[in-house]
């Protein structure tokens, strides 16, 4: 969210002055390849199941908890990416067999992955550390 006004969104010809185009520009830093989220849930999955299955406690640990939100949203777009491409399908080729019941169930079935895939995030912050609350003893 940018605080900015609205003129400083407008991007002008450094010469004439005119309007170049307009919208949020960001800068190039924050502008990182979107294809390597995929990649980054999946080395978090391998690393949480690498880390945590021979010792269960290093689940609590700061860096598995940074983890397992990006591990738990890879198998979450996975499952709704694979799901629905299989279902979809599926309902392809029962459409073409004539069998409509199962051509309707599987284009739901395709749905439901996808709608899943998007609806299933939680509004709820989540810190690696517990937050400190004042007038609180520590240790």
């Amino acid at each position: 969210m940018s605080f900015q006004s609205d003129e400083s969104q407008v991007k002008r010809c450094p010469k004439t002055g005119k309007i170049i185009s307009e919208g949020n520009f960001q800068s190039s830093r924050h502008n990182w390849p979107w294809w390597l989220l995929p990649f980054i849930g999946f080395a978090a999955f391998i690393w949480f199941l690498v880390r945590v299955i021979p010792k269960p406690s290093r689940a609590a640990y700061p860096c598995q908890r940074i983890a397992f939100p990006l591990a738990s949203g890879f198998i979450i777009w996975s499952s709704g990416i694979f799901g629905s491409t299989i279902a979809y399908k599926r309902a392809k080729a029962a459409l073409a067999r004539s069998r409509y019941l199962a051509a309707a169930i599987f284009a739901i079935a395709s749905i439901g992955f996808i709608w899943t895939a998007l609806n299933s995030s939680a509004d709820k912050q989540v810190f690696a550390h517990e937050p400190i609350v004042a007038n609180s003893p520590i240790g």
